[in-house]
């Protein structure tokens, strides 16, 4: 079996095909990504060996909701102690984050009151620093 992905990820162009997949890893694929995929479409085997070449399967992805951005933004300025706003943006972006969510999540950072924050010496970034250290 072998399955089509196109799409973007963090604002990354992806046309990947993945071969000798069969059903069964894919499911536990899947499951393992819990409520980062939305919907899986999935053509039988029998239908597979009846083709020369295998379906495109689209898989469609959502973004993960700013709440759980800022939580994993939160946790990891509590590990970090105290980071640059670029550098928490990369951190969120390179976990599959969408810029959406990662605006909402630094926003309402600022507003939560769980962190404090000051801007750098050049104004024009934001130091977010754990209240937890």
């Amino acid at each position: 079996m072998a399955i089509k992905i196109t799409g973007t990820i963090a604002g990354f162009a992806v046309d990947l095909t993945l071969e000798g997949v069969d059903k069964r890893s894919l499911v536990d694929i899947a499951a393992s990504l819990g409520e980062g995929i939305s919907q899986v479409k999935t053509t039988s085997e029998a239908s597979l060996d009846e083709q020369e070449t295998a379906p495109q399967t689209p898989v469609s992805t959502t973004t993960m909701g700013s709440e759980k951005a800022r939580q994993m933004a939160l946790a990891h300025i509590n590990v970090q102690g105290e980071i640059s706003s670029c550098d928490l943006i990369n951190y969120l972006s390179a976990n599959g984050i969408s810029d959406g969510a990662i605006k909402r999540a630094l926003l309402l950072l600022r507003q939560g009151g769980e962190v404090d924050t000051a801007h750098a010496d050049s104004g024009q970034q934001r130091i977010y620093k754990s209240r937890s250290v």
